[in-house]
C-alpha cells in the first residue's frame, strides 16, 4: 500500500500532517481536530469525542494515541495503557506513532 498525505489544515500542527500508510476516514480526521481542542479546556468532553471517533473506525492508531494521552492526562493510568498498547498493534509500519504509544506505557 502506497502511503498517502494527509493535511488537515496548517493550524493543526504536525499530528496529522505526516505520512501515513493508514487510511483515515475524514470524519474521524474531524473529531480529532475537534477532540484535540476540546482537549485543551475540557479534556472529559475531548475524551467522549474520541470515543465517538473509536466507534466509527476502531482500528485508527492515531485515536488511540490521542485517547490514551487524555487518560494518562487524567490519572486513568490502567485505561491509558491499555489503549497504548491497542493503538501500537494497530500502528502497522508508522514507527513515529508506536514511539509516542511506547512513551504512554512508562
Amino acid at each position: 500500500m502506497k502511503p498517502k498525505k494527509i493535511i488537515v489544515s496548517q493550524e493543526q500542527g504536525d499530528i496529522y500532517n505526516k505520512t501515513t500508510t493508514q487510511k483515515t476516514i475524514p470524519v474521524v480526521v474531524a473529531l480529532l481536530n475537534k477532540a484535540r481542542d476540546e482537549g485543551k479546556t475540557d479534556p472529559a468532553k475531548a475524551s467522549e469525542i474520541l470515543e465517538r471517533a473509536l466507534r466509527i473506525d476502531p482500528n485508527n492508531a492515531q485515536t488511540y494515541y490521542e485517547l490514551a494521552k487524555i487518560k494518562k492526562e487524567q490519572g486513568l493510568f490502567v485505561q491509558s495503557r491499555q489503549l497504548a498498547a491497542k493503538g501500537i498493534l494497530l500502528a502497522g509500519n508508522d514507527a513515529e506513532l508506536k514511539n509516542k504509544l511506547r512513551n504512554l506505557l512508562k
